[in-house]
């Protein structure tokens, strides 16, 4: 599954927009039925997901010196032991 991360700074959240299957595994399924399963999950997915919170800012957390802080943007990075 894959998607892209959106920040809502009205509600603190970060959700998931776009959301997709990418691929699924079925053994005993050839490739039509699994093409018809996979479209059938990505609708699901659109509707289920679709800028459903994944992660909730707590306003202390956006708070630092007494300044308060909007996120206005995410950038995803790779884990410390995955870079070079």
């Amino acid at each position: 599954m894959s998607g892209r991360l959106v920040i809502d700074a009205s509600r603190n959240t970060v959700s998931i927009s776009e959301a997709r299957v990418d691929r699924l595994v079925f053994d005993g399924v050839d490739a039509q039925q699994l093409g018809l399963i996979t479209k059938v999950a990505n609708v699901i997915a659109d509707k289920v997901i679709k800028d459903m919170p994944v992660f909730n800012f707590r306003p202390e957390e956006l708070r630092f010196a007494g300044v308060q802080f909007v996120p206005t943007h995410i950038q995803i990075t790779p884990p410390h032991w995955l870079s070079p």
